[in-house]
């Protein structure tokens, strides 16, 4: 064996494998390129005679070492695995026939390892065709076995987690327009033979045909999207399945270059969701069902209140006796809107827990969070049928007109004119502004407040009531302000309640101001009073519609 390249070719010499020296490094050169060790073996004999150090390198030896150590068939076959000595000697014993053998098995090396060999050996035989010797090449392929089992593994491993998760994956030629692979998996899903699949499949257009056509445009546009941003892709879309339905997929793919063919492809999963979709719509159909059974049953509770509220105002206007029927309604509708709030309470926190059990897709509390709901709005309809059986002492309040403000005032101020004269007291009324109410509920509203005013005067000297009014808001802002005797802040939310009196001395039932507040409410507007304190007179300001 040649030590160095060197020894074989010198400056100006051209190579030939004429000369022994030449063929030599030409056979060291290949068996260092496709790492190959080369042995003569005395069949004869039953020894070796000689191999390269290629050959040694194998068994983790040096050259002489392995003479030794395979110097007797027996010593040959105890550097063996165990489970493949006979399987060797039968493919050595073929030789005797076949003149050749190969065969893969594995070896120890010395230092124990164990290691994968090919091997191919050749006989030679004498002149009588009795075997004199053979030669051996060996090759270590442990690494190559080591890479195709790892593929193994991992294509087991793949195969494994489609099982587990239900999804297939695929690698899609983008330049060739075609299926470079299809998993199991993918195939499982779709119904189809792996081996005639890719023979219908030869080009996108191809593969389109197979898609829903509803979805065929979007997805077009979705993949046209994806290899122009060369971004991730998720979409759902339906495929024709082997059976001739439609499945719905759920597909995420990348697009990578292959780093061994430069081949530009997308590489993705698919997964069916039919019945994710399914229940998706059963769920959506629930919820507009629910929906539309709550505007249902909200129309209803709509129409009762309405129903209800017409019946106050028409009560309102043939009572006789509007002052003691509407303290009693006040506390009557108090009593009951308070009852009110436990059914809507409950319809509130099982609308809560339905959007829970349908997010989780729990059919059964589904039914039952609905019967609970159908339970709290019949109550619900109960107390308000019930609230319009006895509101039979209620307000009501006439169809609401254009009319002068100044004119109301008028009135009110003639139907007091007797206590302003006994007290003194100077009105001053501004210009007025058109309003759209109830005019004789108003004529009560002004009523009420001068009738207070002249009560809490507390012996001015001048007493003086000034009424003015003005837009603000698209509503017009009434006031009434005295020079009287004024209120605490902290009982200008109270004086408003029924019954409510701060100085027992004065007369009064404690019903008027309520009765202002729920005429003014009634109209849309608010009522609240501004002061600086005792002996600072007093500031009552409410809203009414614009004409």
């Amino acid at each position: 064996m040649a030590e160095s390249p060197k020894k074989y070719l010198s400056p100006g010499s051209k190579p030939s494998l004429d000369k022994p020296w030449h063929r030599d490094a030409f056979i060291d050169a290949s068996h260092r390129i496709a790492q190959l060790g080369y042995c003569e073996w005395d069949f004869v004999n039953g020894r070796i005679i000689s191999c390269t150090p290629h050959y040694a390198e194998i068994f983790g030896m040096s050259v002489e070492e392995v003479i030794e150590s395979q110097s007797t068939w027996e010593k040959v076959l105890e550097q063996l695995h165990p489970g493949d000595r006979a399987r060797y000697a039968k493919s050595h014993d073929s030789q005797m026939s076949k003149g050749t053998h190969e065969i893969e098995y594995r070896a120890f090396r010395k230092d124990g390892a164990i290691r994968h060999i090919r091997e191919v050996g050749i006989v030679f035989f004498d002149d009588d065709g009795h075997p004199a010797e053979s030669m051996g090449l060996l090759q270590d392929i442990t690494e190559q076995k080591e890479r195709i089992q790892d593929l193994e593994n991992r294509d087991a491993m793949v195969r494994q987690v489609e099982t587990i998760t239900d999804i297939g994956h695929f690698i899609w030629d983008l330049k060739g327009e075609r299926f470079r692979y299809t998993s199991p998996g993918y195939h499982s899903i779709l119904g189809t033979q792996a081996e005639t699949y890719s023979d219908k499949i030869t080009s996108f257009d191809d593969f389109i045909l197979y898609v829903h056509e509803d979805d065929r445009e979007r997805l077009r546009e979705d993949y046209l999207h994806q290899h122009e941003e060369n971004i991730d892709l998720v979409t759902d879309y339906r495929f024709r399945h082997a059976d001739g339905t439609f499945r719905w997929l759920r597909e995420k793919s990348v697009i990578v270059t292959d780093s061994t063919s430069g081949i530009y492809q997308s590489i993705g999963v698919i997964q069916d969701i039919t019945e994710q979709k399914r229940t998706e719509q059963f769920l959506r159909q629930a919820k507009d069902s629910l929906e539309a059974e709550v505007e249902s049953r909200t129309q209803k509770l709509s129409e009762t209140v309405d129903r209800l509220n017409r019946e106050m105002h028409e009560r309102e206007i043939i009572s006789s006796e509007l002052e003691v029927k509407n303290a009693e309604l006040e506390r009557f509708t108090y009593t009951v809107s308070h009852d009110l709030k436990s059914p809507l309470v409950t319809i509130k926190g099982f609308l809560g827990l339905l959007q829970k059990d349908i997010d989780a897709n729990d059919s059964i509390r589904i039914k039952q969070d609905i019967e609970k709901l159908k339970s709290a709005t019949d109550t619900m309809g109960v107390l308000l049928d019930d609230l319009l059986e006895l509101s039979r002492v209620g307000r009501v309040m006439g169809e609401p007109f254009t009319c002068s403000l100044a004119d109301i005032v008028r009135q009110a101020v003639d139907l007091v004119k007797t206590d302003l004269d006994e007290v003194g007291a100077e009105v001053v009324i501004d210009d007025l502004p058109q309003v759209k109410v109830d005019e004789t509920r108003i004529v009560e509203v002004f009523l009420n407040l001068l009738e207070n005013s002249i009560k809490f005067m507390g012996g001015r000297e001048n007493p003086r009531i000034h009424i003015s009014a003005k837009p603000v808001d698209g509503m017009i802002c009434c006031s009434v302000r005295d020079n009287g005797i004024g209120i605490d802040e902290q009982y200008h939310a109270q004086i408003f309640e029924l019954f409510e009196r701060l100085d027992a001395r004065i007369k009064g039932t404690g019903v008027g101001l309520a009765l202002v507040k729920r005429i003014i409410e009634i109209h849309g507007g608010k009522i609240w009073v501004e002061t600086e304190g005792t002996s600072a007179g007093c500031d009552m300001r409410f809203t009414l519609p614009m004409a």
